[in-house]
C-alpha cells in the first residue's frame, strides 16, 4: 500500500506490516518516518536489530531472510536495509522479491532509500513490497510550503503562533528543514506557556547574529551574491554595524 508520511503515526497503532520502504531526498523528514516505524517494531517485541548498508558490490547473500536456528523463544527482528542509491541492482532485486514471496513471520524488513524515479517505482521488486508492506516516498517541502509546515511541527511540540510568525521562522531558515526542527526545539525551552510569538522569534534568533555575520564573508568568497543583500539586512535588522 502505499502512505502519505503524515498517515505513518496513525497507521502504525492499527497495524505492523511485514515490510516498509521509505524513499526521498528530504534525508530529516525520511529519517523521523523510519523512527516511528522502529519505535513500533520495538513495542511489537523486535529485539533483534540488523542494519545493513548497500554500498559499491554489496553482496546481497548477506541478508538471511529466515532465521537459521529455530527457538522455542526466538525474537522478533527488526531488518534495516540502507539503499541510498534507490536501486538495489538486479540481485538486490531478485532478493527483495524473495523476501515478499515468503516473509517471515518473525521478521519486519524496513528499507530506507534516496530518492526512487518513476520508472524504478514500476519495477517487480517495488511492486512486490508495496503488495506485502507500505511504501512510503516523502516529498520535500518548498519554500512555498514551508510556512505551513513549520506551524504545523511546533503545533506538534505543543506550540501556538500564527501564521505570520511561522512565515518568520521559514524566512530565516532559508528552506533548510533540519535548521527549522532546531529553531522549533529552541523554542520549546524558551516559552514555558507554548505561546510564541514574532518578539520572541527575533529574540530566539539574535544569538545566531554573530554567526551570520562570519558566514556573510564566506557567502561574499563563495561567489553567492544574490544572497548578500539579503543577509546584511538580516544582520542590520539585529542590531549589528555591517
Amino acid at each position: 500500500m502505499r502512505l502519505k508520511a503524515e498517515q505513518v503515526a496513525g497507521h502504525l497503532q492499527q497495524n505492523l506490516l511485514p515490510a516498509y520502504l521509505v524513499f526521498g531526498d528530504e534525508q530529516m523528514l525520511v529519517e523521523e518516518t523510519s523512527d516511528l516505524i522502529r519505535q513500533q517494531a520495538r513495542q511489537s517485541g523486535a529485539t533483534d536489530r540488523q542494519v545493513w548498508h548497500v554500498e559499491g558490490r554489496f553482496d546481497w547473500s548477506q541478508l538471511q531472510w529466515q532465521e537459521q536456528t529455530l527457538s522455542l523463544f526466538a525474537s522478533q527482528r527488526l531488518l534495516e536495509v540502507r539503499l541510498p542509491t534507490g536501486a538495489p541492482g538486479k540481485e538486490g532485486g531478485e532478493a527483495l522479491r524473495k523476501f515478499a514471496a515468503t516473509p517471515p513471520p518473525d521478521t519486519t524488513l524496513l528499507i530506507i532509500s534516496g530518492k526512487i524515479d518513476a520508472r524504478s517505482q514500476k519495477s517487480k521488486w517495488f511492486s512486490e513490497l508495496d503488495r506485502i508492506g507500505a511504501t512510503i516516498p516523502i516529498w520535500p517541502v518548498d519554500l512555498a510550503n514551508l510556512p505551513r509546515w513549520v506551524q504545523q511541527r511546533m503545533q506538534q511540540r505543543g506550540l501556538h503562533t500564527n501564521p505570520q510568525t511561522a512565515a518568520l521562522i521559514a524566512e530565516r531558515v532559508e528552506g533548510n528543514l533540519f535548521a527549522a526542527a532546531q529553531e522549533i526545539e529552541k523554542l520549546v525551552l524558551l516559552s514555558p506557556n507554548g505561546e510564541v510569538d514574532e518578539q520572541l522569534v527575533l529574540d530566539s534568533v539574535a544569538d545566531n547574529a554573530r554567526f551570520e555575520a562570519f558566514g556573510l564573508m564566506d557567502t561574499v568568497f563563495s561567489g553567492h551574491v544574490a544572497k548578500i543583500p539579503r543577509m546584511i539586512a538580516r544582520l542590520r535588522a539585529e542590531g549589528l554595524d555591517v
